[in-house]
C-alpha cells in the first residue's frame, strides 16, 4: 500500500525490493519520514497496523507501547544520522494487544542525503529475549516495552539482589520494597517456594537456563502468577557467580487458561468442571425456590463405530453437530455440556411440573430423527438418555450425575434410543452389578467356575455329534448364578477374556479325555465373545491352549454372533479365515435375530448356522415362525451349511424340524446342560431313542 508517491530510485537501500507485496515478504515492512509519518507499507504492515485507504500519513510512534515511545524516538533519531540499528520494542496490534517485535532500521538516502527510514518488524517473544539476558541494553529495552516484565540480578557470593520494575509488579512501595533475595522469596506462595528454590539451584548446579511458574502473595492479599526465566553467569574459572533473569506477570494468561479449562475446545460447550459448578448452584437455587430441576446424561449409541470406520475427523464433525442440535432443544437458562468422548449432560431447572423433564428428553430423541450430513454422506444417530431429578433423587451433585448415568445405562439395556428416569430399582440393579463385578474377579482364582455340556443330536440316528460347553458360576453363598447375570458384566469389564481362555482350556481337555477313553469322537462347541476376538493375543492364545491339550483342532467348533461380523465385516473375514486355517469349525450363533445378510454369509468360511431358539419355541403354533425356520434351513442348505436348531423341547417341534430336513438339534428334549461326569455316561450309552418319534 503506498500512502504517498515518493521517488526512491536513488535510495542507498531500495525499499521497493522489500515493500513488494509478494508471499515471500512475511515481515511487516514500511518507510517513514524524519518525523515518523508512514510513507509506504507492504501488505503485512498494512494488516499489522490496521492501515486502510488514508488521505494522511499516520505516525509510527502512535503504534508503540506508551512506555517505549521515548526509547523509540531516540533510536529513530540515531538512524536519521545514518546509523542502521536493530532493537526490540512492543507494538500495539489492531486488536488492542501488545506484542514484542524486533525492529530492523535502515536509513534511506537520496543523492547521499537522508530522506526516510526503512523499518522491518519481525515478531519475537519474551521467552526468546530472555536467552540474551546478559545484554544490559536489551534488558533495558524489555522493561521499557513491557510494563508486566521486571529484570533482576542475584549475586551468589554476597546474595545481593537488585531489580528493575519488580517492586511495581509486586505492588510494593518503600518501606516495603524488595531489597534482598530473602525479601523476594517471602512473597512467593508457600506451596511454590520449594519448587522455585530447587529450580534456581538446579540452574546453578548445571549452568543452564532455568524457567519456573509460581504464585506470589501481594500486600493487598491478591494472588498473582509470575514466570521467571534466568541464566547463570560464570567467572573466568567457570564458577557460577550471578543469576540474571526476568520476571513476567502471567496472571492474565493464567486467567485465560482457566477460562479455556472450563470449556470443551471442540464444541465450545461447558466441560465437566463448569457443568458441575452450574449444577451445584442450580441445586442451591432449587432449595430456595422449591422448584425442582433435572440432570440428563446423554450417550450417543454406537458412536465408536463411526470413529473407527470413518475416522476421527468425521467423528469430530458430528460431535460439533450434536452439540448444536442439543443446544437447539433447550431454553437459554438451561445448560448443555460435553463431558468427553460422546457423553453429554444437560441441566434444566425451575420445572413447574416433573413431566417437563420428560418433554425435554423426548424433544432430544425427536431431534435425532434427522440424519447428520458430513462430506455429502448421511449418518443416523440415536441417543440413550438417563434422567435424575433434584432435589427429589438427591441434592448432591456427584450422586445426581451418578444416578443419571445409571438411568442412561438402563436406557441402553432397554434397547437404546429411549430415555429412562432413575428409580430405586435401577439403583438396586446397579448395586447388584457392582457386587457381581467385584466377586467375579475372584471367582477364577477361587475355582468357582464350572463347565456343563449340552448335547447336539442327529435327529435321524439319535447319535450325539457334538456338545456345547456352557460356563456356570457356583457361588459359595448364592449357589448357581445364571450366565445371563454375569456374562454381560464380564464383557463390560474385560474379564470375559480370561474367563473365555479358561473355558476353552477346560473344554479342550475334556474333549481330549473323552477321545482317550475310547468314546466316539464328537465336536466340542465353545462360544466366543466379541471382546475375545478383538484381543490382540487371541490367535496366539488359541494355538497355545490347543497345543497344551493335545486336541486335534478338527474336533473344536467356535460359535460366534452376527453382531461381531456386522461391526467390522473385514475384520471378521480375516479372523475367521485364520481360525479356519487351523482346522477349527465355525458356527454362526443365534442366526436370524440380528442383521442376517446373504452378502456376508457367502463370503465367510462358516460351517454351521445355529437357528435361534426364539423361532423354535412357537414353531408349531405361529405360522410366521414356521416360515422363518423353513427359510433358514433352505438358506443353509443352498450355501452348503449345516443347521442346528436350538431350544427344542417338544416332540412336535422335533418332528416339524425333521420334516423340513433340519438334521441337528439341541435342547431339553434330549438333555439339559450337565456336568462332565453325567455327559460321560450319556456318551457311553450310545444313541438317544426318543419314544413317540415316528
Amino acid at each position: 500500500m503506498r500512502l504517498q508517491n515518493t521517488d526512491v530510485r536513488d535510495c542507498l537501500i531500495d525499499p521497493n525490493n522489500i515493500l513488494d507485496d509478494n508471499p515471500d515478504n512475511r515481515d511487516a515492512c514500511l518507510t517513514i519520514d524524519p518525523d515518523g509519518g508512514i510513507l509506504e507499507a507492504n501488505e503485512s504492515a498494512s494488516q499489522l497496523f490496521g492501515l486502510g485507504s488514508l488521505d494522511h500519513s499516520p505516525n509510527i510512534l502512535d503504534y508503540f507501547h506508551p512506555g517505549a515511545v521515548f526509547h523509540a524516538r531516540k533510536n529513530l533519531a540515531r538512524v536519521a544520522q545514518g546509523e542502521p540499528l536493530t532493537f526490540t520494542l512492543v507494538l500495539k496490534e489492531p486488536n488492542g494487544t501488545f506484542r514484542p517485535y524486533e525492529v530492523i532500521c535502515h536509513p534511506v538516502l537520496k543523492n547521499a542525503t537522508y530522506c526516510s527510514t526503512l523499518l522491518i518488524f519481525h515478531p519475537t517473544s519474551l521467552q526468546v529475549l530472555g536467552e540474551e539476558l546478559n545484554d544490559a541494553r536489551l534488558r533495558a529495552d524489555l522493561i521499557l516495552c513491557a510494563p508486566d516484565v521486571a529484570s533482576w540480578e542475584r549475586h551468589l557470593q554476597t546474595n545481593e539482589f537488585t531489580s528493575h520494575n519488580l517492586d511495581t509488579l509486586l505492588g510494593r512501595v518503600p518501606p516495603h520494597s524488595i531489597h534482598s533475595y530473602e525479601d523476594f522469596c517471602k512473597t512467593i506462595h508457600e506451596q511454590d517456594i520449594l519448587r522455585y528454590m530447587e529450580t534456581c539451584q538446579q540452574a546453578m548446579d548445571t549452568h543452564t537456563v532455568g524457567s519456573v511458574d509460581y504464585r506470589v502473595c501481594l500486600d493487598s492479599g491478591q494472588i498473582k502468577w509470575f514466570c521467571d526465566r534466568f541464566r547463570v553467569l560464570k567467572d573466568a574459572d567457570g564458577h557460577a557467580v550471578k543469576l540474571i533473569g526476568i520476571t513476567r506477570d502471567m496472571t492474565l494468561l493464567q486467567d485465560n487458561l482457566s477460562n479455556e479449562a472450563q470449556y470443551c475446545p471442540l464444541t465450545g460447550l461447558p466441560n465437566r468442571n463448569l457443568f458441575r459448578q452450574r449444577l451445584e448452584q442450580a441445586i442451591k437455587r432449587s432449595s430456595r425456590t422449591g422448584l425442582p430441576g433435572a440432570a440428563l446424561f446423554i450417550d450417543l449409541d454406537k458412536f465408536k463405530e463411526i470413529n473407527d470406520s470413518l475416522g476421527h475427523e468425521t467423528g469430530d464433525h458430528i460431535l460439533v453437530a450434536v452439540a448444536n442440535r442439543l443446544s437447539g432443544c433447550l431454553r437459554e437458562t438451561d445448560t448443555v455440556a460435553r463431558l468427553g468422548g460422546d457423553e453429554f449432560t444437560i441441566m434444566v431447572e425451575d420445572l413447574r411440573q416433573i413431566d417437563q423433564a420428560e418433554l425435554v428428553a423426548q424433544k432430544i430423541l425427536d431431534a435425532f430423527t434427522t440424519p447428520f450430513v458430513c462430506d455429502g454422506k448421511e449418518f443416523f444417530l440415536t441417543v440413550s438418555i438417563g434422567v435424575s431429578l433434584f432435589p427429589i433423587d438427591t441434592e448432591d451433585v456427584d450422586d445426581l450425575l451418578k444416578k443419571a448415568d445409571l438411568a442412561m445405562y438402563q436406557a441402553k439395556d432397554e434397547g437404546r434410543n429411549n430415555y429412562q428416569f432413575f428409580t430405586p430399582e435401577i439403583n438396586k440393579r446397579s448395586v447388584e452389578r457392582i457386587t457381581i463385578k467385584r466377586q467375579l474377579r475372584a471367582a477364577l482364582d477361587h475355582d468357582e467356575l464350572r463347565l456343563q455340556y449340552q448335547p447336539q443330536v442327529d435327529i435321524y440316528t439319535g447319535e450325539v455329534v457334538g456338545v456345547e460347553a456352557l460356563v456356570r458360576w457356583c457361588h459359595p453363598e448364592e449357589g448357581i448364578i445364571s450366565p445371563a447375570r454375569f456374562i454381560p458384566i464380564a464383557q463390560e469389564t474385560g474379564l470375559i477374556v480370561p474367563i473365555g481362555e479358561w473355558v476353552l482350556e477346560m473344554a479342550c481337555k475334556q474333549c481330549k479325555a473323552w477321545i482317550d477313553m475310547g468314546l466316539p469322537p464328537i465336536k466340542m462347541a465353545v462360544n466366543l465373545s466379541p471382546r475375545q476376538l478383538k484381543d490382540t493375543r487371541f490367535l496366539d492364545s488359541i494355538r497355545k491352549i490347543i497345543g497344551r491339550s493335545g486336541l486335534d483342532p478338527h474336533y473344536l467348533e467356535f460359535e460366534i454372533t452376527e453382531g461381531l461380523l456386522i461391526e467390522n465385516i473385514q475384520f471378521g473375514r480375516q479372523i475367521l479365515g485364520e481360525l479356519k486355517a487351523m482346522g477349527i469349525h465355525l458356527a454362526l450363533d443365534d442366526f436370524g435375530t440380528g442383521y442376517s445378510s446373504l452378502s456376508y454369509l457367502k463370503d465367510l468360511p462358516l460351517d454351521i448356522l445355529k437357528m435361534d431358539g426364539s423361532f423354535v419355541r412357537n414353531l408349531t403354533t405361529e405360522t410366521h415362525n414356521s416360515v422363518i425356520a423353513r427359510t433358514i434351513i433352505a438358506l443353509a442348505h443352498s450355501l452348503n451349511l449345516n443347521v442346528i436348531a436350538e431350544g427344542v423341547e417338544t416332540l412336535e417341534q422335533l418332528e416339524h424340524l425333521r420334516d423340513h430336513e433340519c438334521i441337528y438339534v439341541q435342547g431339553f428334549i434330549y438333555s439339559q446342560p450337565v456336568d462332565a461326569s453325567i455327559m460321560t455316561e450319556r456318551l457311553r450309552q450310545g444313541p438317544f431313542n426318543i419314544i413317540g418319534l415316528t
